[in-house]
């Protein structure tokens, strides 16, 4: 008499079953990786306008006004874009409506998927932070 033989691999239940849990995980997992990018991209962001601002006012403590933009091109200031060191443009920084005693600082997404929830980002010589979407105070941390 010969012996049964045991069948090997896996069951068309066990196989669903695995496909199941990797889509709930994967449901789960993927919007909160996306936040934690959009963060992590406007964390980035402020940092940027931080050093801007940082330097106006060093340049405001040395000749009492803040540098137009022939000057910060003369004192060699670039003000280089988020991300443009990682690869893809994050953000794009700009100094805008500057007189000799206010400025304002502006970072723009690239994209409108980098930060649906504050989207442009700005601050001026007074501290102000402001962002397009209204809530300041969750896009600053405030």
């Amino acid at each position: 008499m010969k012996g049964r033989r045991s069948a090997s691999g896996y069951t068309l239940v066990e196989l669903v079953t695995v496909v199941a849990v990797i889509g709930v995980l994967s449901a789960v997992a993927y919007p909160s990786y996306t936040g934690y990018v959009q963060r992590s991209n406007r964390a980035a962001a402020k940092s940027a306008l931080e050093q801007v601002a940082q330097f106006m006012e060093r340049q405001f403590t040395i000749k009492n006004a803040y540098p137009d933009a022939s000057a910060l091109s003369a004192s060699g200031f670039a003000v280089v874009p988020v991300g443009a060191t990682g690869g893809e443009i994050k953000y794009d920084v700009t100094i805008s409506a500057v007189t000799p005693t206010s400025f304002t600082i502006t970072a723009t997404p690239a994209s409108s998927k980098i930060d649906p929830t504050c989207n442009i980002l700005s601050m001026d010589n007074i501290g102000n932070r402001t962002s397009s979407s209204g809530v300041a105070a969750e896009c600053w941390g405030r």
